[in-house]
């Protein structure tokens, strides 16, 4: 009669997603590997394709995981729309920076799956809600989301490098001794609080998208274009 093999714990898909975003947040994005992956979890590596299809899969999986913890459930109807804005982002950047390594991967990754897509959907509904056509609504969706992706992942760079502030001193070599007002800035202000910063250029975004659909000046021809078939279209009209 044969031995028995020794047994071992069963793994899971949410096993893997965990080690691999250990291993993100420990050594970034190239520090995460099927092969250091399969290491983490004392298997082979190739163990790892029974459970998700190969790396982009798990990618997702990683991004699912990042998303799935913004809180979707403490949007406020009855808050004006800047706030409602505001508000969403923020818990957007929070979640993302709980895992400031993993921005590289977020931030080229398009929304596939239900759980991105939802709360694309959540941010959406602001838009919808504040009277906005649906074609104004995608282009809002858009500018908001490069607004925080790109505001997060400059202060995320900023956290995974540590930066010090910048020296007075420092920033006089740098203008080459010329005395400017960016100079003069700079030596008495430093770095803007992150967080602050955010929430400024949010709110910002959100006075200026609603107002631009007050005034109509929000995708203004698109629905009309889109509606023309080809053939009606004048074909110098987007000739410069």
């Amino acid at each position: 009669m044969s031995p028995r093999r020794a047994s071992h714990p069963k793994l899971t898909r949410e096993q893997i997603v965990s080690a691999a975003m250990r291993l993100i947040d420990d050594f970034g994005m190239e520090g995460y590997s099927m092969r250091r992956l399969g290491a983490e979890l004392g298997i082979d590596a190739s163990t790892i394709y029974y459970h998700v299809p190969g790396k982009t899969a798990l990618d997702d999986l990683i991004v699912d995981e990042i998303m799935g913890s913004i809180d979707l459930t403490v949007d406020d109807a009855s808050k004006s729309f800047q706030d409602r804005v505001v508000d969403a982002g923020r818990r957007y950047r929070r979640a993302l920076l709980r895992h400031p390594k993993a921005m590289p991967l977020v931030a080229v990754r398009p929304l596939r799956t239900p759980a991105q897509l939802h709360v694309v959907e959540t941010l959406a509904q602001i838009f919808l809600d504040a009277g906005f056509r649906p074609i104004e609504a995608f282009a809002a969706l858009d500018i908001c989301g490069m607004t925080i992706l790109g505001m997060t992942n400059m202060h995320a760079a900023s956290l995974v490098r540590a930066e010090p502030a910048g020296n007075p001193a420092d920033l006089e070599s740098a203008a080459g001794g010329r005395d400017s007002d960016v100079t003069r800035l700079l030596a008495r202000h430093g770095r803007l609080d992150a967080e602050l910063e955010f929430e400024w250029a949010m709110r910002a975004t959100a006075i200026g998208l609603l107002a631009m659909h007050e005034t109509g000046a929000l995708a203004p021809d698109a629905d009309t274009k889109a509606s023309r078939p080809p053939e009606s279209q004048d074909p110098d009209e987007d000739q410069p």
